[in-house]
C-alpha cells in the first residue's frame, strides 16, 4: 500500500506543480502585457524625443537668425545715430550761417547803400566824394571776406557730413 500514498503524493504534488505552472504562466502573460505596453511607450518617448530633437533645431536656427538680426538693428542704430549727430550739426551751422548772414552781410550791405544815397548827395565835392569811395571800398573788402568765410564754413559743414559716412 505504499504505491497510493506515493501516487497521492505524485498526484498532490503534480496538481501543485500545474497550479504553480498556472500561476507562472499568467505572471509571464501579465509581464509580457507589461512589456508591450513598456514597447509602446518607450516608442511613444522615442517620437517625442525626435520631435523634440527637431524642435530643438528650429530654435538653434531661430535663436542665429534673431542674433543676426540683433547685430544688423545694432548697426543701423549706430549708423542712425551717427547721422542723427551730423544732421543736428549740420542744423546748428545753418542756424549760425543764418545768424551770421544777417548780423555781418547786413551791415556792409547797409553801409553801401547808405554810402550809395551821401554820394549822390555830394556828388560836387571831390573830396567828400573820395572819402566816400573809401567807406565803399572797406564796406565792399569786410563784404567779400566775409563771403569768403562763409563759403569755407559751408564746405566744412559739408566736409564734416560727408566724413560720417
Amino acid at each position: 500500500m505504499k504505491k497510493q500514498p506515493d501516487a497521492e503524493r505524485l498526484f498532490t504534488a503534480n496538481k501543485e506543480l500545474s497550479s504553480k505552472n498556472e500561476e507562472n504562466e499568467k505572471q509571464i502573460a501579465d509581464q509580457l502585457t507589461l512589456l508591450k505596453q513598456l514597447e509602446e511607450k518607450n516608442a511613444i518617448i522615442e517620437k517625442q524625443y525626435a520631435d523634440l530633437e527637431i524642435t530643438n533645431q528650429k530654435m538653434v536656427i531661430h535663436n542665429a537668425e534673431r542674433e543676426k538680426l540683433s547685430i544688423e538693428l545694432s548697426i543701423a542704430y549706430k549708423k542712425l545715430k551717427k547721422a542723427d549727430d551730423y544732421l543736428k550739426e549740420y542744423i546748428q551751422g545753418l542756424e549760425e550761417m543764418m545768424h551770421m548772414t544777417s548780423h555781418r552781410v547786413r551791415k556792409p550791405v547797409a553801409n553801401i547803400l547808405g554810402i550809395a544815397n551821401i554820394i549822390s548827395n555830394f556828388i560836387n565835392s571831390p573830396v567828400h566824394l573820395k572819402k566816400m569811395v573809401k567807406y565803399l571800398k572797406t564796406s565792399a573788402t569786410t563784404l567779400d571776406a566775409f563771403t569768403k568765410e562763409l563759403t569755407e564754413f559751408i564746405y566744412d559743414l559739408e566736409q564734416k557730413g560727408r566724413n560720417q559716412d
